[in-house]
This record gives C-alpha cells, structure tokens and sequence, in this order.
C-alpha cells in the first residue's frame, strides 16, 4: 500500500492521470484483499472514470473486471456482472480473446452466487471450451472448480466431485511441471 500511495503521489506530481488512475485501482484492490470494503471501494471509484478517459481499451477492461471481482465478494453480484459486461466489451473491442474468458469466468460466479445456475455452467462450459481449443491449459482449473461449486449448490454432488477431481488432477499436473521446468532453469 505504501508503494501505491508513494506512486499515486508522484503520478500526480507529474500530472498523469492514466498512472494516478492505475495507482488507485491497484490500491483499491489491496484494500480488498485486507478486506477494507470502504477504502478499496473509495479507491476504485476514484480510478474507474480516470482509467476510463485516458486508459486503452485493455487497461479499461482491467480496471472494470477488478472493481466487479470486487463486488462479487461484497454480494453485489448484480451490479457486478454490469460492470463485467462492460469489461467483456473493451477486452473484446481490445482483441483479447484470454482476458474475455477470464471475465466470462467471472460472470460465471456472479450468476452462481445468485442462484442463476443453469446460466452459471453455460458460462463455465463456453470458458472450459474456448480454453481447450486455445491451449489455455492453466485457465482450466478456475472453470471446473467453479462447475464443481455450483453442483453441490445444486445437491448434484456425484458431478460436482466429478469436476473437483478435474480440477485437482489438472491443478496438480501444471503446479509439477511449473516447478520441473523452474528446477530445469535453476
């Protein structure tokens, strides 16, 4: 938090605004991993417009996914998926097919934590798909251990360790050749 606050100091002394946009959010999203609601929202509210005004379309989709993953955890799902909508539109617009997986997987847990659960696995299945067919092997493990979530929620426990045992069994498969190709480099 001190780094952020020490680069928004300076971006601001500098008169940049896109930098003192991309300070805020960063330290809005350090609030909410301390869990200070109300600063990580302060500090999200403050980036979005400059980040949107002065930030390429990636930078935009970025800061809308993060400000809606943090209001997900908030239980404001439904104003959430608005922002992640939004998000989708600039990744997409941006050409950036991974980071719009990325947020439709975040779609995804919005509609199951709002009960929307047939809408949820679609969205969880069209993610698992495009990941297959682009190699995006370690995006994988976030969607079947989504679908494993929203089966249980369902009572459909038999599918829902179906998945958890997917996601353990690909989980554990990139987590050793991450650490046999780090080995190899050391």
């Amino acid at each position: 938090i001190a780094a952020y606050k020490s680069a928004l100091m300076l971006c601001s002394i500098a008169g940049d605004s896109l930098c003192m946009g991309e300070a805020l959010e960063q330290l809005g999203a350090m609030y909410d991993h301390l869990d200070d609601s109300a600063n990580a929202q302060q500090c999200f509210e403050r980036a979005l417009p400059l980040v949107m005004k002065y930030g390429a379309d990636a930078q935009v989709a970025s800061a809308l996914n993060n400000f809606g993953s943090f209001l997900i955890f908030q239980e404001r799902e439904t104003e959430a998926i608005s922002y992640i909508n939004q998000a989708l539109t600039f990744s997409r617009r941006a050409g950036d097919e991974r980071q719009a997986t990325i947020l439709q997987n975040n779609l995804a847990i919005a509609y199951r934590q709002l009960k929307l659960y047939d809408q949820a696995l679609k969205t969880y299945r069209q993610c698992i798909k495009i990941s297959q067919e682009k190699g995006w092997l370690e995006d994988l493990p976030y969607n079947f251990i989504g679908i494993s979530l929203t089966f249980e929620r369902t009572g459909r426990y038999q599918e829902a360790l179906d998945f958890f045992k997917q996601y353990h069994y690909l989980n554990d498969s990139l987590i050793g050749a991450k650490t046999q190709k780090e080995i190899g480099e050391l």
